[in-house]
């Protein structure tokens, strides 16, 4: 796995870097490889030295906002 695979990402910041263009190359469905950022660094978080946690902060800072912001709101007369 992307996230995990430490012949493809050997640190922290290779990881981000892979997460990011993963969700460059296909706007639509960047929600996706977010989630499973997310997951990856979930289950990693106890191994991540200050630096990495610091960066990986501001990474899933950034994601989380863009997350959020592209869901398309539910209308007002669909939630009845």
């Amino acid at each position: 796995a992307l996230g995990a695979d430490p012949a493809r990402a050997s640190t922290w910041t290779d990881r981000i870097e892979l997460f990011d263009r993963s969700i460059s190359a296909s706007p639509g469905l960047a929600n996706y490889p977010r989630r499973f950022m997310f997951s990856v660094l979930s289950s990693n978080w106890g191994s991540l030295t200050e630096r990495e946690i610091q960066a990986t902060l501001e990474a899933a800072e950034r994601e989380g906002q863009a997350a959020l912001e592209s869901e398309q709101p539910i209308p007002l007369r669909a939630r009845r």
